[in-house]
């Protein structure tokens, strides 16, 4: 999902709607502000406040998997996570489906990072949103800046696009998670459609996301899965010292360290994340990140 930034009308919108309707004239529809294979999302209006609806077309009068797991695993998660996008209500007519939600300003990956407690304070609850989603069994599988929803005042984050997400099961497909963020097991032998692997994968992706916050990009991005599983193979320590030769906060190298690691069952859970000591630590807005990053 794509969304510009847009500004809220008045307060933010406290949904007292059916989770599932068949009125869909109550919006005014405005811009397109995103689309993909799904569909299109609109900017849309409903009395004073603003929302983003996101259109899913029927595919020879049926849906797609994926908007079925969408929409389930939102309703699953509704009222489960104040770090999730609420899910309104969901409008169904004749040749569509639309979810509605509450329209936000901005994508973290329009965020200019200053100061790391900045990072330690959205970070934060990137990790307790994802959290709430694994307790669910759900794994995301496309977690990424762009899919993480940042309000106005760039305090508070919700996470969205859950096209991707599955409970978790035995064989999974492998073709998952945008590549710059995708886990090495996802890469190793990607002719096979379908792998074993688990909630590590989003881990994985979260981890990438993190650096990202600290130094504006990512650190690994290769155009092809081999050229990335060779980078990730020979590189990661390498990159890690040249990279974060600013940072001399062993706290952050250790949460980075055992968010990457190579072997998915070495790797820390959501929870062993949640319990780091980087989010216990007192940083100061003083504690600035380099400029030229």
């Amino acid at each position: 999902m794509i969304i510009r930034r847009e500004k809220l009308i008045k307060k933010e919108y406290s949904p007292t709607l059916p989770l599932v309707t068949n009125d869909i004239r109550k919006y005014t529809f405005k811009d397109v502000i995103g689309s993909g294979t799904f569909g299109k999302v609109y900017k849309a209006t409903h009395r004073y406040y603003n929302f983003a609806i996101k259109k899913f077309n029927y595919r020879k009068s049926a849906l797609h998997v994926t908007t079925v797991r969408e929409i389930l695993n939102l309703m699953k998660m509704k009222n489960k996570s104040n770090r999730i996008i609420s899910l309104v209500e969901v409008v169904i007519t004749n040749d569509c489906v639309y979810a509605v939600f509450p329209l936000m300003s901005k994508t973290l990956d329009t965020i200019k990072f200053r100061n790391i407690k900045h990072v330690q304070m959205l970070f934060k609850q990137i990790v307790e949103g994802v959290r709430d989603i694994h307790r669910e069994r759900i794994i995301h599988r496309d977690l990424k800046p762009s899919n993480i929803l940042v309000d106005k005042h760039e305090k508070e984050i919700k996470i969205i696009d859950l096209g991707m997400s599955r409970n978790i099961s035995g064989c999974m497909s492998g073709m998952v998670t945008t590549l710059i963020y995708r886990a090495p097991e996802l890469l190793i032998d990607s002719t096979t459609g379908y792998k074993t692997y688990g909630f590590g994968v989003d881990v994985w992706s979260i981890g990438i996301i993190f650096i990202t916050m600290l130094i504006g990009k990512p650190l690994f991005d290769k155009p092809t899965e081999i050229e990335q599983l060779t980078f990730l193979k020979v590189s990661v320590k390498e990159k890690f010292k040249e990279t974060f030769n600013f940072i001399k906060d062993e706290t952050i190298f250790d949460l980075l360290e055992n968010m990457l690691k190579w072997d998915r069952l070495e790797r820390f859970t959501i929870e062993e994340i949640a319990e780091h000591e980087f989010f216990k630590k007192e940083y100061s807005y003083e504690d600035f990140l380099p400029k030229h990053f």
